[in-house]
């Protein structure tokens, strides 16, 4: 009821519809890119992208089951301002209706070190889970490493869309 007249939002970051063009899109450009991440990535996540590469629309669905929730695309402590009065997000140009572990994993994967990361990581899955209330955990953590692979894929097709300037940086 809370996304009530909100149904003109896209399910998911990436729009569901659109599923199997991205895929391939990240399948051609993992594999041109392949040589140059290689020596950036733990092997376990160059063999997660070699994985994607046939499953990334399998990954999208799973956060696009209900029940849905208003996702900001872009969560990430860049994108927040804390005053003594709360928290605000802004930059909400990625906003759609998913899974909140997308938000989550986005946060994880881009807000902290990431050794501080994986320190932290179940005592944060436990908070969120906490003040959600009636998430099941080893669902919340299934669709938390399928966000996880979502956000990496995002980020090596945005490297492929990037300009030679930003490549420079």
């Amino acid at each position: 009821w809370a996304l009530r007249g909100l149904d003109w939002l896209p399910v998911t970051a990436v729009h569901l519809e659109g599923r199997a063009g991205v895929q391939q899109y990240f399948a051609g450009g993992f594999a041109a890119l392949r040589a140059h991440l290689a020596p950036l990535l733990p092997p376990s996540a160059l063999a997660a992208c070699e994985r994607m590469c046939g499953c990334y629309g399998e990954l999208l669905l799973r956060l696009a089951r209900p029940p849905l929730t208003l996702v900001h695309g872009d969560f990430r402590l860049e994108n927040l301002r804390f005053s003594t009065d709360g928290v605000a997000a802004f930059d909400w140009q990625f906003c759609c209706r998913a899974r909140g572990a997308y938000d989550l994993a986005y946060f994880l994967a881009l807000s902290a070190p990431p050794e501080e990361r994986r320190r932290r990581e179940r005592e944060l899955l436990q908070r969120y889970l906490e003040t959600c209330g009636g998430e099941e955990a080893a669902r919340l953590e299934e669709e938390v490493r399928a966000a996880l692979l979502l956000v990496l894929a995002s980020f090596i097709m945005g490297v492929l869309t990037a300009s030679p300037s930003t490549h420079e940086m």
